[in-house]
This record gives C-alpha cells, sequence and structure tokens, in this order.
C-alpha cells in the first residue's frame, strides 16, 4: 500500500511537470508577433547602437528609427500577446524607450549624416552638452535593463528556437 501511494506521489510530480512546461511552451502567434516586433527593433542595431554605446558619441539614425517604430507597432491591439507577463515586461520597455528618445530629443541634433549628435561647437554648447550625456546615458541604463529583463523571460519562455 505504502509503495503504491509512494508511486502515485511520484508520478504526480511528473504529471505536473510535464503540465508546466506543455503551458510554458509559446502560442504559435505569440511568437510570431514577438518576432516581428523584434526584428524591427533590429536587435543587434540596437545593442551596438544604442545601449552599449555612449550618448557622448551620437546615436545612429536608424537605431533611432527602428525604436519608434518598434513604440509605435507595440501600442496596436493586435500587437499583444497572450503572456500578460510578456505584456508587462514590453510595456516597460516601452516606456523606458519613449522616456529615453523624449529626452534625448531635446538635446541630440542632426549634424552630420548618420548620427544625431550634441552641438559642441561653442564652449556653452559644450558645457551643456556634458551635463546632458549623465541623464541620457542614465535612461539609457534603465532602458538596457529592462530589455535584459524581457530577453531573459523570453529566452526562458522558450520564444527562442
Amino acid at each position: 500500500m505504502i509503495i503504491l501511494v509512494f508511486v502515485l506521489f511520484i508520478e504526480n510530480i511528473v504529471s505536473r511537470k510535464k503540465i508546466f512546461q506543455l503551458t510554458r511552451n509559446p502560442k504559435p502567434y505569440d511568437l510570431s508577433i514577438i518576432d516581428d516586433l523584434l526584428f524591427k527593433l533590429d536587435v543587434r542595431l540596437f545593442q551596438d547602437e544604442i545601449l552599449y554605446k555612449n550618448c557622448w558619441y551620437g546615436y545612429d539614425k536608424k537605431a533611432i528609427s527602428n525604436i519608434l517604430i518598434f513604440i509605435d507597432e507595440c501600442q496596436y491591439m493586435e500587437n499583444k500577446t497572450s503572456d500578460l507577463e510578456l505584456n508587462l515586461l514590453i510595456d516597460k520597455l516601452v516606456k523606458s524607450l519613449i522616456d529615453l528618445t523624449k529626452y534625448s530629443e531635446t538635446y541630440l541634433f542632426d549634424l552630420r549624416g548618420k548620427t544625431y549628435d550634441f552641438i559642441k561647437e561653442s564652449d556653452f554648447a559644450y558645457e551643456e552638452s556634458k551635463e546632458q550625456v549623465d541623464k541620457i546615458n542614465k535612461l539609457a541604463l534603465k532602458t538596457k535593463r529592462h530589455f535584459s529583463k524581457l530577453m531573459t523571460y523570453l529566452k526562458q519562455n522558450n520564444y527562442f528556437k
């Protein structure tokens, strides 16, 4: 009798693990939403030109354009997943991207071809730019944290094959 209870107990644990794994696999529609959003963001360019770069050297126009497209796409209901926690992580990332782009658009300008840069020609502009670099870099760091949390969640929940 004790052996039977023990076997049933073990079977129950194994069954629960299997059910948990099955429920953790994302739905195909959610996978397509995430793939599309990450493609529009261009993750590699975003990381190289925004997250891992000091804003003193300017931000790539294409990376900023992709961020704005990503923010816009995330606002649509059709781009909401069935995973509420994932939606929350995406919303936090979008909020931090909005904060970063809104603040940096005040101080970064289209001065030379491929990047948005600070104005550094006069002493006053140079000093003003130096003051804003820390604030923009802090906003980028906050964005990096939200992005890292999102990517970790996606990896842990099998959104990447």
